[in-house]
């Protein structure tokens, strides 16, 4: 059994799946945001199996191995009418407003579970629902063959990048202020071809990322960042017609070089969260190899090390972490 994080998945009463086996999860350093939940049990990138289900649950889903999409729709309001329920009115998380993956036992709707075929390791199952949010903000707008730049190096953007090496990126482009995030990424990808890692602290920076658009600047540009420099970046090394997408948050309002990209006639899209399209496509991208999230797991430490666990990811010294608890090892 994988080291990790062990939960299940959990009771289903009238469309809620009832039980699921205990298998782990990992934590990631996109930040604290979802962390402090309390009174509801932290955490929504989870996996299991479905051992009981609910009368009117369909019986083929028990023992399923599913990934969990950590978006509750109400199914009611006019966007979950239009098939917009990933940004539904009335929106709830799995781990913020009910209890996620540190819970021992999680009750879900059925229709957030996912069936995974089993050459997908557990560590990735787990990791899906952050996977297919990369992997929707690769494929939204066509890139094989364009050139990317992706700003801001923690699990999201280095996902971004292999999804784009995947699905036939002319050339990715990364770039990244921390140093830790930055000598991991360099790591991940130095050899893979058409593939840069640039450090956004060094003042030469803008020069550089230029030169790796050539003449006429990148077709696509991916944000997780949020911050300030990153956007007036992205906007700079775009070319004419360009397209951005932009999911990182920021702690307070950050400036937009508006005038250079209206001139620019460059496309902005914002997206959260997960559609049903990219579920699907994320799933394949990892069953068959094409993708190895192995490469982002940098610590594996007991649960009773948590304090250390949140330290490191909230210091950007780490990028996912694994932990088991002690009294489930033997599992």
């Amino acid at each position: 059994m994988w080291k990790g994080l062990y939960f299940a998945v959990a009771r289903f009463v009238s469309g809620w799946p009832r039980r699921v086996s205990v298998v782990p999860i990992s934590l990631s350093s996109n930040g604290p945001n979802g962390w402090r939940s309390a009174p509801t049990i932290s955490f929504r990138e989870c996996c299991g199996h479905v051992c009981e289900v609910g009368s009117d649950v369909d019986p083929a889903l028990m023992n399923a191995y599913v990934a969990v999409e950590s978006h509750l729709a109400c199914g009611q309001c006019q966007l979950c009418r239009d098939g917009q329920d990933h940004i539904c009115e009335n929106l709830k998380y799995v781990g913020i407003d009910i209890d996620g993956g540190f819970a021992e036992y999680v009750a879900v709707p059925v229709t957030l579970l996912h069936q995974l075929p089993t050459t997908i390791p557990i560590p990735s199952a787990a990791a899906l629902e952050p996977f297919a949010l990369a992997t929707r903000a690769v494929l939204d707008e066509p890139v094989r063959d364009k050139s990317m730049l992706v700003t801001g190096l923690g699990p999201l953007g280095l996902m971004t990048m292999l999804i784009a090496v995947a699905r036939g990126a002319a050339s990715i482009t990364g770039v990244e202020r921390n140093p830790h995030r930055f000598q991991m990424a360099k790591q991940i990808f130095e050899s893979v071809p058409n593939a840069a890692v640039i450090d956004s602290s060094n003042p030469e920076v803008t020069g550089t990322v230029a030169q790796r658009g050539g003449g006429s600047g990148f077709d696509r540009w991916v944000d997780w960042s949020g911050a300030g420099q990153a956007l007036e970046l992205g906007v700079s090394a775009l070319r004419r017609g360009g397209i951005a997408h932009l999911l990182g948050s920021a702690e307070g309002p950050v400036a937009l070089p508006l005038s250079q990209a209206l001139m620019k006639e460059i496309s902005f899209r914002t997206i959260h969260g997960r559609n049903a399209e990219a579920w699907p496509i994320a799933i394949e991208l990892l069953s068959s190899g094409a993708v190895d999230l192995n490469p982002l797991v940098t610590h594996d430490l007991d649960l009773s090390n948590y304090r250390h666990a949140f330290d490191l990811l909230l210091e950007g010294k780490a990028c996912k972490v694994i932990m088991t608890p002690n009294h489930l090892e033997s599992r």
